[in-house]
């Protein structure tokens, strides 16, 4: 059970700086762009 929560909050805590990088590359991509 301890095991499949960290594992659980592992998932989440990459999914969190996923969606962060993503973002920063959306800023660069339209920076560059314009």
């Amino acid at each position: 059970m301890y095991t499949c929560k960290i594992q659980a909050s592992n998932v989440l805590y990459f999914i969190y700086i996923y969606d962060i990088i993503k973002i920063i590359l959306i800023i660069l991509f339209k920076h560059y762009k314009a």
